[in-house]
């Protein structure tokens, strides 16, 4: 399964890919947040927007 610079999946869609296409997959690698300049890991309402 190989990935575009953004993240999305690219796949040649066979029927049966395009049946597994529509479920929630586990597409949401990167957690939301971001790391603060000195180096936490930190969650707010801006990420939420931006997720």
């Amino acid at each position: 399964m190989r990935l575009t610079k953004n993240g999305k999946v690219v796949r040649r869609r066979s029927g049966k890919e395009k049946f597994l296409a529509h479920k929630p997959a586990k597409r949401r690698r990167r957690l939301r947040g971001h790391v603060t300049l000195d180096g936490r890991w930190t969650v707010n309402m801006r990420d939420l927007l931006t997720a």
